[in-house]
């Protein structure tokens, strides 16, 4: 209900911007890019293409990866590289 569709002024495409950054934060997403810097509405609606590409790549790790990915594979694979016994690692962490 806080989008502006359609998004045909800079004001309401901004606007659509911070929603959206708003609930990625909430959801966890981390909005900064690999130097720190943190990633606004106006950079996104601005079409700052660096902080663009960092943002989806946050996005792709922290809500489609662990989607992607089976913890216990990567660390059985993990171990098996390394000739170390995760399993028994993370169970001695247990203790």
């Amino acid at each position: 209900m806080k989008i502006g569709v359609p998004s045909d002024t800079q004001k309401k495409n901004l606007a659509n911007c911070d929603v959206a950054l708003q609930y990625l934060e909430q959801v966890g997403v981390m909005l900064c890019d690999e130097d720190g810097l943190k990633i606004t509405g106006d950079d996104v609606a601005g079409g700052e293409k660096g902080f663009t590409l960092s943002l989806l790549w946050n996005i792709f790790v922290h809500l489609q990866l662990p989607l992607l990915i089976d913890k216990t594979t990567i660390a059985d694979e993990i171990s098996k590289i390394g000739g170390f016994n995760m399993g028994s690692y993370m169970a001695s962490k247990a203790d």
